[in-house]
């Protein structure tokens, strides 16, 4: 084979190609380029650039005599008849010295094409982070995710690492905000599932005509908008895994039916479905209210408590373990610098005495969101009880409810199901003194407020609203 033949045909091999002289001539061009402007190259060699190709580049490389390498083009296809846009590099060509002609060329055939390989690299990217994190997950002791060293923590600590390893109904009682879902999963990280999922789902927060779909699934036409595949449940999708139940006592007892049923066959049955699927699922439940007192309402079956308790872990409100708040604030303090780029430099003494005066009634979530709070306003300051003069009004109201007791804020009973709406209370309060401080300091400007708190201003804007702020004088 000759050697321009073979040249020729190399030429063609590339997606688009396209070379001019001096005059701005266009002396050659590929087939696959002809094809794609719909002109035969009869029609094409000999004329200038700008006339088959209106608006190329190519003219200003000659007189730059500078490559462009990695630009967009658009171009119209006449195969397929619609606009496509292509990655072009524009080279000039030498001759002892001097510019005596330019070619372009393609390196993909689309923009799709690049936005697929974009696509796939993005996809390996996040697995290759999930697997990082379960490496680092399996690798870093799940016990230090739970800060703290009291007497009743350290005790909790050991019968997890105990319970941990078997395959035993796990329920986790306590307060609202205690952190129970951060005990869930140091459980499920030092058992021997730990390399399977750990799903979670709220009982409470799914309208109980859902509850059933998102537990056992349900097959494709079940109901009313239901998937034409169906859809697999909880159970099935932490199969050989972990199921978090949370706020399992509000569950509705049809559906405790149906569960202790899962439990005791070992396998679910899909709404809509005829055909039992196997299931091998470690169960932990939590809840915050008193289990016992809804068997004696008649809200919760006897025989599932029993199912699910076979180890009962209690885990303390804030306010019976006042010795571990520094521990945490430290924590919190911590993350809140790496996950928003601060820098916070602590927190004072003084401040970490006021922690321990305060009842904590929204426990562990509560005091979060107050140190959440003082880190976006004071980014880059230890925090002094000069930043503090909500929580002494929070102190002082609690001295104050505690009329005739004393003046020391006493330990509280645990809060009962229809008491849980003052943690909330709590929680907004706190999140209206953020967005007013945050208002303040930006003189009125709600832009400059958001950008403070390091949100978006919508959302600002929504939260704002919600606590009729902007309607205050």
């Amino acid at each position: 084979m000759k050697t321009d033949n073979l040249l020729n045909l190399a030429l063609e091999t590339i997606s688009n190609f396209v070379v001019i002289d001096a005059s701005e001539t266009i002396v050659y061009m590929n087939q696959v380029y002809s094809d794609m402007l719909g002109i035969s190259l009869s029609k094409i060699i000999g004329k200038k650039v700008t006339d088959i190709i209106p608006g190329t580049r190519l003219p200003i490389i000659l007189q730059t005599e500078k490559e462009e390498l990695g630009d967009i083009m658009e171009f119209y296809h006449h195969g397929l008849k619609r606009k496509i846009k292509l990655i072009c590099n524009r080279m000039p060509i030498f001759e002892h010295g001097k510019v005596i002609g330019a070619c372009a060329m393609t390196l993909l055939q689309e923009m799709d094409e690049i936005n697929h390989l974009y696509e796939e690299l993005d996809y390996l990217r996040s697995k290759n982070q999930e697997y990082r994190n379960l490496l680092e997950s399996l690798q870093e002791d799940p016990l230090k995710k739970i800060v703290g060293s009291s007497d009743t923590i350290t005790e909790l600590k050991k019968n997890i690492e105990l319970f941990s390893p078997s395959n035993l109904s796990v329920l986790l009682t306590g307060e609202t905000g205690v952190g129970k879902e951060v005990f869930a999963s140091a459980i499920h990280q030092l058992s021997n599932r730990n390399t399977h999922p750990f799903v979670k789902i709220n009982c409470a927060a799914i309208p109980k005509d859902l509850l059933e779909s998102e537990l056992f699934g349900y097959e494709g036409g079940a109901f009313t908008g239901a998937l034409k595949n169906g859809k697999p449940g909880k159970f099935e999708l932490a199969n050989n895994g972990t199921l978090l139940l949370d706020e399992i006592g509000d569950m509705p007892v049809t559906l405790q039916t149906k569960l202790l049923r899962v439990l005791q066959e070992g396998e679910v049955e899909r709404v809509g479905g005829t055909s039992p699927i196997k299931i091998n699922v470690r169960l932990i439940c939590s809840t915050n209210i008193n289990i016992k007192e809804k068997i004696q309402l008649g809200e919760f079956r006897e025989d599932l408590y029993y199912r699910i308790n076979t180890v009962e872990l209690y885990i303390p409100p804030l306010r019976e373990r006042i010795e571990d708040i520094p521990a945490l604030a430290k924590f919190f303090v911590q993350r809140n610098n790496d996950e928003n780029g601060l820098n916070t430099k602590g927190i004072s003494k003084s401040v970490l005495n006021l922690f321990q005066q305060y009842r904590w009634p929204g426990n562990i979530r509560e005091l979060k969101h107050v140190i959440d709070r003082l880190s976006f306003l004071h980014p880059y300051d230890i925090i002094t009880d000069e930043h503090c003069g909500f929580l002494k009004e929070r102190i002082m109201l609690q001295t104050q409810n505690s009329q005739g007791k004393s003046s020391t804020v006493q330990p509280a009973e645990p809060l009962s199901s229809d008491q849980t709406s003052d943690i909330y209370a709590n929680i907004d309060f706190a999140e209206i003194e953020i967005l007013k401080e945050a208002l303040e300091k930006a003189g009125g400007n709600r832009k400059k407020a958001a950008e403070l708190l390091g949100i978006s201003r919508a959302t600002f804007y929504n939260k704002a609203k919600k606590h009729q702020l902007f309607d205050k004088k």
